[in-house]
């Protein structure tokens, strides 16, 4: 998979335009080796000097088992994709709890503030 395939996905989502492609990668990196060191040399995000480009690091998502070795790559990005559908789900139902605020607000100020009390 292809670094810039994942980056340009996060750009799409609430504030990732506002994430710097370096420093993502390099705190990506620190963190892993932070955990990690210890069991391997790889790093997630790896760059590739010629082209320029960034990589996820493919090593790191071959999983051994019984029957050979399985790239799980396509599950993980399954899993991400998932946890983005249910964090915009999350913050689309807190928006609409605030815009209902908002509607009973004008209408009925004392009985708005006990909405506040279902957050």
């Amino acid at each position: 998979m292809r670094f810039s395939d994942a980056f340009s996905r996060q750009r799409q989502l609430p504030f990732g335009e506002k994430l710097q492609n370096h420093a993502l990668n390099n705190r990506c990196n620190n963190e892993f080796r932070k955990y990690y060191n210890s069991v391997t040399n790889e790093v997630p995000i790896i760059r590739n000097l010629v082209t320029k480009r960034y990589w996820i690091n493919e090593k790191l998502l071959r999983i051994e088992c019984e029957n050979g070795i399985v790239n799980i790559a396509e599950i993980v990005i399954d899993v991400i994709n998932k946890y983005i559908e249910l964090k915009l789900e999350g913050f689309q139902n807190f928006i609409n709890r605030l815009e209902k605020i908002r509607e009973t607000y004008k209408e009925h100020p004392d009985s708005a503030k006990n909405l506040f009390s279902t957050f």
